[in-house]
Formats: C-alpha cells, structure tokens, sequence
C-alpha cells in the first residue's frame, strides 16, 4: 500500500497540501479538509460516524481541446476497516453533488477491500472550488486510548503528508476561561456569561445531570447567594447556587456547557497571584487559570482598598447577592425580521433591501445574505468578509466571531470553538449564513420562528 497522504480520523481539522502533479492535458490540484467526526470513547464501539474527507479542487487548468478526462483515486486506511461490503456500498461513499459538471460525471469504483477501494471520475472536466467528499463510515480495528486510524490517499490530483488526529480517548472534560479576567483586591467582579466553558474531552464524558464541583485557589471566593446558570448551546439549564462560598451544580446535557453569574471576589490574594477555577466530579479534575490583577493598578487599589476596608465589612446580604458588574459594555442588538423570499429585511425601524432573498437551507436553517447582516449592525458593529479565505468576522463591541466556509463550526474571540448549526454558503456569487448560528453567535436567545409566514425574529436588546 502507498501511503502518500495521511490524515487520522477525528475531530474537524483543515490541513495543508502539497499542490499535485501535471498530466498531460493539463494541471489539476486540490485541498483537503476532515470535516465533522469526534475522538471515540474508549472502551465503547469503535464506529466512526459523520466523518468525511472533503477534496477542493483549487486548479483546473485543462488544455482548451480536452472535453473529458479521467481521474483515479484509492483511499486506503491504517487501523481501521471500512463498514461497506460491496463495489454499490462503496460507490455510496462517494459523493459527488458539489461538482460543477455532476450531471456528466460518473464514479465507478474499480477495486475494494475491507481497508481500501479505488474509484474513477470521468465523463466530465473537474472545476475549481468542486468538492469530491468521501463518507469515511469505518471501524477501528481497537478501541483502547490512544488507539488511532490513519487514512491514505493516492491520486494524480492531490498528495498530502502527516495529518494526525485523536482517534480513542478516556472520559475526562476541559474547563477554560475564554477571557482574561482582572481582579483588584477586595473588590467583586462579576464574571461575563460565556468567561466559563466545560467541555467534554470525548462524548460520554458525563451524562445530563452529572454533578461538578467548583473550587477557587486560596485568596479567591465566590460570592455567598449568587444565583449560578449551567447552560448549553440549546439553551438547556440547571440552576445552583453559591452557599458559604461552595459551588456545585449539574451538567444540563452531554453537551459543552457555560458556567453563567460567576462572581468571584479577591480576598487574601496578593498581587499578581492567578485565581485557578477547579471543576471535578466522578473522581476526574481539570483546572484553568486566569490573570487575577494588573500588577501596577492593583498596587494602587490595594492601598486604597485598605482604607475602606470597613465599609466593605458593612456591605449587607442583599447587595452581596445582586453585586454590581463592572466594565460591562452595553451593546444594542436590533431586533432583526426576516421572511423567506422576501427582497427586503427589518431592523429595528429601518427597511434593508436584501440584493438576494433569505432562503431554507437543505439542513432546513433560514439563511441571509451577508451583505445583509453588515447593513443590519452597521451602527453597532461591523461585518467583514474575506473572499481569499472565505472568511466571515462579525465584530460587535469586545464579541468577534468568526465563521469560515465549509467549518462545521466558528470561533469566537479568538479562542472558543463552538459547533455550528448549519454552514456558511456561497450562492451565485453571494455568501449567506445561518441565522440561527447568527444569533447564537451574538448572543441573542430569543429566535422565533413562524412557520405559517416563514418568518424569522431574532429579538435583539442590550448585550
């Protein structure tokens, strides 16, 4: 078996390529992408499900005589068997709806086995931005941690090297701040909704109503009352809170979660130390940390702290459970109005002429034209769109969120990862995204769908 190109099956992950080789009526070259997938349970069945290797075409260069030509690929894999049986089932793992001339070109599947198949595409030319997606519906022939399966492609149009992925990991889960927060001695902050993410390291990492339990360093408390929300990207939710400065409180779903209404207080630490946020349960730990102070403002503050200190001793329960947020910036978010079809869209008050209509996506997500959504925030926010790396970044006050074609999900200020809904799409020309991934992505939970108009409200407000 040549292996001339490695990639392990897992989580989505774009990777690098080395441009293909020339033939003789022309040059064609290609990307590759792993889209969807996520590391498996060990000890559970090693099925590898909703996974698929996506190759983009990014040169086509055919000489201007040549009408059809034929290209041949053979996916192979390391670890791991193919879950199809037969040269049918195997062409079904081919799919080919994204190709420009899908209607001319066919795919025959010229050889198999239980960990390999090689495939033909001819009758047509391939053009750029095609997408030849391969369904990688397998095995691993091992379900023990760290066991990994390594796919292998050969082709005329494409050769990639040395992509790796986690294919087996034990149960265990990721708590992160996802923005730095500045303590000053003896005063409370509190934290921002999404500051506090749990994440499960491999599905089955906990179960809904799984309990946590949340510890600060010495030097930090949670502040005694405070009413704390476990929530998840479906908007699911546990309430707890905070009794004589302990904290604990149950997994919504299986799914990754925010750690809401955190308020956290400085209290013998010194300055410079970090507050560390520990969260445990069914005998596993993870720990983050997060900047606690400015050194050089917090020297001030301390000073000046040390003279109101009894005041602070004074501050009665009440305040102590509603305590005041500081640095929050208020952004206004229009209430958006969107019906399909339609060549226009509300924002607030305001008409916004849309130069292509909102549509259902095939995943069945109301889609909007980009272009749209920057008219829509252009008095609170800004919408910038790269067309070399087909990138979206929506910027609303300190939020930046990112959204790239073809991702199964986007990030938000640089660092949090969340999976998306639907995807972005290029339709003649214009991109369009999701508009529930748009809400989600500002913040705004309150998305209503009337199905009689087909008509979507994203109710904005103060952010």
């Amino acid at each position: 078996m040549k292996k001339l190109s490695t990639c392990i099956l897992a989580t989505t992950m774009v990777v690098s390529l080395v441009p293909s080789m020339a033939f003789a009526s022309g040059e064609v070259s290609a990307v590759a992408k792993i889209i969807g997938g996520k590391p498996i349970l060990s000890g559970t069945e090693p099925i590898v499900k909703d996974v698929e290797l996506q190759l983009t075409i990014t040169n086509a260069s055919y000489l201007s005589n040549t009408t059809s030509e034929e290209h041949e690929f053979t996916i192979s894999l390391e670890d791991a068997t193919f879950n199809a049986d037969t040269k049918d089932e195997f062409e079904d793992l081919i799919l080919t709806s994204k190709l420009e001339n899908k209607d001319t070109i066919t795919k025959t599947v010229t050889d198999f086995s239980d960990d390999s198949f090689t495939f033909v595409l001819e009758g047509g030319l391939l053009a750029v931005d095609d997408i030849i997606a391969i369904d990688l519906d397998s095995t691993l022939d091992n379900n023990s941690a760290g066991s990994t399966a390594m796919i292998y492609i050969e082709s005329d149009v494409i050769t990639v090297d040395n992509l790796s992925l986690t294919g087996v990991a034990e149960k265990g889960f990721s708590i992160a701040f996802t923005k730095p927060v500045k303590l000053v001695i003896g005063e409370r902050v509190k934290l921002d909704d999404k500051a506090v993410k749990v994440e499960p390291k491999v599905d089955g990492s906990y179960d809904t109503g799984t309990n946590f339990k949340l510890e600060l360093s010495k030097g930090f408390e949670f502040v005694d009352g405070t009413k704390v929300t476990a929530r998840d990207k479906n908007n699911i939710v546990k309430y707890a809170t905070v009794k004589d400065g302990k904290l604990s409180i149950e997994s919504p779903s299986t799914e990754p979660f925010y750690i809401e209404g955190l308020v956290i207080e400085a209290t013998t630490a010194k300055v410079g130390d970090a507050a560390t946020l520990k969260l445990s349960s069914q005998g596993l730990s993870a720990t983050t940390t997060s900047d606690s102070s400015d050194k050089e403002e917090a020297k001030d503050e301390v000073k000046d702290e040390t003279d109101k200190e009894e005041v602070k001793d004074e501050t009665d329960k009440e305040e102590i459970k509603d305590p005041e947020v500081t640095d929050k910036e208020e952004i206004v978010v229009p209430k958006l109005v969107i019906s399909i079809g339609a060549d226009y869209m509300m924002s607030g008050e305001e008409k916004i002429t849309l130069d292509a209509p909102a549509y259902i996506s095939k995943e069945e997500y109301t889609m909007l034209p980009v272009k749209a959504v920057s008219s829509a925030l252009s008095e609170t926010g800004t919408v910038d769109w790269n067309g070399e790396t087909k990138t979206v970044t929506i910027t609303l006050g300190d939020r930046v969120v990112v959204m790239t074609v073809g991702e199964s999900f986007y990030y938000v200020n640089g660092g949090e990862k969340i999976a998306s809904l639907g995807s972005l799409e290029i339709v003649e020309g214009r991109t369009f995204l999701p508009i529930r991934d748009l809400g989600n992505a500002l913040n705004i939970t309150d998305i209503v769908w009337d199905a009689g108009t087909k008509t979507a409200t994203l109710n904005g407000g103060t952010k």
